[in-house]
């Protein structure tokens, strides 16, 4: 099975008829990217009611190219696990703000596991608002913050409320990557974006090559 033959009926069958077997999962990582699922899936898994396996510590799950309508997307996002380490793709697709809100501003402040957070909004229909709300409402234990937002049409604007207000109440991070490309940001923004990473790296005695799980097109990092 290639990934172009991957459908609704495939992701549904794992959603509906596989996941409610499994009563002690520890680890969901689904790449379905560039498949051709839509909102149908995303449904599925909303109502597979992951959440409820408390011992579940790691959640990725990559639809990047799939499409869906915004309440479909958001019904998926409003419940999201509680887990140490999340990562959503959503590159090149219709996400808008829209389908960010209900989980930016009523989950993921209350997502206290989360340490390694990856995000993938590249080339999305993402804005200034729905950026600036997932930035601001970050939980504090994040230790890896990675998010992919080349080709958004994103300005200073995203930023109001991360740079200087959030991001330096971050005390466990170790690790901060943006892709940036294409963006509308200012240089002076993108400076203040890579000081930052550089603190990072030296606050933490590390230097290290991330290969993101999501592989968004373009620098994964803001140079």
């Amino acid at each position: 099975m290639t990934k172009k033959t991957v459908t609704d009926l495939t992701a549904v069958f794992l959603a509906e008829k596989v996941l409610p077997r499994i009563k002690n999962l520890k680890s969901f990582i689904c790449d379905l990217s560039r498949t051709k699922v839509t909102g149908k899936s995303l449904k599925a898994f909303a109502q597979a009611n992951l959440a409820s396996q408390k011992n579940l510590e790691t959640f990725r799950f990559n639809v990047t190219q799939a499409t869906f309508k915004q309440e479909e997307v958001s019904q998926f996002l409003s419940v999201i696990p509680n887990v140490k380490d999340l990562l959503l793709g959503f590159g090149e697709t219709n996400l808008t703000d829209q389908g960010l809100e209900a989980f930016s501003t009523n989950v993921l402040p209350y997502l206290n596991r989360l340490e390694r957070f990856e995000l993938g909004f590249q080339y999305s229909k993402v804005t200034d608002v729905g950026i600036q709300k997932v930035l601001v409402n970050l939980p504090s234990n994040i230790t890896n913050l990675l998010i992919g937002m080349n080709s958004l049409k994103i300005t200073d604007v995203s930023m109001e409320g991360f740079l200087n207000e959030r991001l330096p109440s971050l005390k466990k991070l170790q690790e901060l990557r943006f892709g940036l490309t294409e963006t509308k940001l200012s240089k002076d923004v993108k400076n203040q974006i890579s000081q930052w990473r550089e603190k990072v790296v030296r606050d933490n005695d590390i230097q290290k090559e991330v290969t993101p799980f999501i592989q968004p097109q373009g620098e994964s990092s803001a140079q």
